[in-house]
């Protein structure tokens, strides 16, 4: 089982947000890519969790040009300061109407903080933003305090 995709809608932005786990998008992204109309995934598996049963996506990753590879610990979360630019540039790509694909091991732990983040960035409170991707992605969110973390202080930081 993939466990499918889901879209995560932004308000005020006009592209579009999308999550999964590896298992949707790592056997074929170029399929994944067209029937979302997305134009770059963000991956935040360690390459260990690919190798041996997709390596032709660690090569598709690397030699595409439409991946940012972000390899995340599961169940955890790199400190804001070294996150944050990839936050604001996947921001900035949905702004200007791009769609763009999220995906760890899942579709729940990291890539459910990661698009939780950018609801945050759209101006939700954390909680809020939370409960919003798992509304539209079940299950999907911080799954652990060190996640929860990461959005708490990117709220505070934006002031939200």
């Amino acid at each position: 089982m993939d466990g499918g995709i889901h879209e995560i809608p932004i308000t005020g932005v006009t592209g579009r947000l999308w999550v999964c786990g590896k298992h949707r998008i790592a056997p074929n992204p170029e399929e994944v890519l067209s029937t979302t109309s997305a134009t770059h995934v963000v991956c935040l598996v360690k390459e260990f969790e690919l190798k041996d049963r997709f390596d032709e996506y660690i090569v598709w990753l690397r030699e595409s040009g439409r991946a940012t590879w972000a390899p995340t610990s599961d169940f955890g979360f790199d400190p804001l300061d070294r996150v944050l630019p990839l936050f604001e540039s996947v921001f900035a790509r949905v702004n200007v109407g791009e769609s763009v694909i999220v995906h760890c091991g899942a579709g729940l732990g990291r890539a459910g903080t990661f698009a939780s983040a950018l609801c945050v960035m759209a101006g939700m409170a954390v909680d809020d933003a939370v409960a919003h991707v798992r509304r539209h992605r079940p299950g999907a969110g911080p799954e652990v305090g060190e996640q929860r973390a990461i959005l708490e202080e990117l709220a505070a930081r934006l002031d939200r």
